[in-house]
């Protein structure tokens, strides 16, 4: 079963922007087994989602109340304001203790993100603040007392990593650079393999096709734009695709069935931490309605997520292959 997600080894926002819909969207509709939003009684839990990358700046924080079924779709009423929120280091790569005393560049403190404050919006206040580091491991909390919010999570960066291609499923075999190319589904499969990224609970794999929604061409050679029962729904204009990968493997296949569409790909290979991991691995049972999955969280005092990252990416071009007359 496979599923997907962008991210970028420069910037967390495409990636971290889809995923946090995706968390978004899952909160506010699915409330909890214990606290269902369709109860008449309904009582809405604090929720906070974040997503470091090591030796990256830190992204969007987002805190947000879960929604009653009554208001599933109004982002702008689930946002918590006006919220004190920071995050720091407990432990850095030797496991020892850190002291931020005096320093704060190790403090990031956050302030609502202009002109997103009623979506619960937060970004780092602070210019100059030491970039999350390999093997660190770091606590995020959020406050706002006179709404009952206190939450809490940690999470520790995974180490680097490397990773090369191939033609053949031996990981012994000639690598080549991929970045950059130009195939097609006729092409040989490529396999990518990759070195242990120490504390990673596990991996991701995810492709996202560049070209804009309304522009996607289906790289499928029996799709005929002219005729009209190949027209595509909104909801067939899906461009992000992930799958995962257990903390002892070190390769996989990346079959061309993965790429729905052609042009641009963009392909990443992220080494998470636990709390990212359990999270996505638990997103994926739910695709088995028989295992009754809730989605897996780290937030004490509510729910959500605090997750970190280790990642690297790559370019390909896929060309549509027409079909013969």
């Amino acid at each position: 079963m496979t599923k997907f997600e962008k991210t970028s080894r420069r910037s967390l926002a495409p990636f971290v922007a889809a995923l946090l819909l995706t968390l978004a969207i899952l909160f506010a509709t699915a409330g909890c087994v214990d606290n269902p939003t369709e109860a008449e009684d309904f009582e809405p839990l604090p929720v906070l989602y974040s997503f470091i990358q090591n030796d990256a700046a830190v992204d969007t924080v987002t805190l947000e109340w879960t929604a009653a079924y009554n208001v599933y779709y109004d982002r702008s009423l689930l946002g918590i304001q006006d919220a004190e929120i920071i995050m720091y280091p407990t432990h850095n790569a030797s496991g020892d203790p850190v002291d931020t005393t005096g320093r704060p560049e190790l403090v990031i403190q956050f302030e609502a993100a202009s002109g997103h404050e009623i979506y619960g919006k937060y970004v780092p206040v602070n210019d100059g603040y030491q970039q999350p580091q390999c093997l660190w491991t770091y606590r995020m909390e959020a406050r706002k007392p006179d709404e009952g919010v206190n939450l809490w999570a940690e999470t520790t960066v995974p180490d680097t990593f490397s990773y090369y291609t191939t033609h053949k499923s031996d990981p012994l075999s000639i690598p080549f650079n991929v970045d950059g190319d130009t195939l097609t589904r006729e092409d040989d499969e490529i396999y990518i393999n990759w070195t242990e990224s120490e504390t990673a609970r596990g991996y991701i794999l995810g492709i996202i096709a560049e070209t804009p929604r309304d522009e996607l061409v289906p790289l499928d050679p029996e799709w005929d734009p002219n005729d009209p029962d190949d027209e595509l729904e909104d909801y067939e204009r899906g461009r992000h695709n992930w799958t995962i990968a257990r903390y002892d493997q070190r390769t996989m296949t990346i079959a061309w069935i993965f790429f729905q569409w052609s042009g641009w790909n963009q392909m990443y290979i992220s080494a998470a931490s636990e709390s990212y991991y359990e999270y996505m691995f638990s997103l994926m049972r739910q695709g088995d309605p028989s295992l009754k999955q809730n989605p897996t969280f780290n937030v004490n005092g509510g729910i959500g997520v605090f997750g970190a990252y280790s990642t690297h990416e790559f370019r390909i071009m896929l060309e549509r292959v027409e079909t013969g007359p």
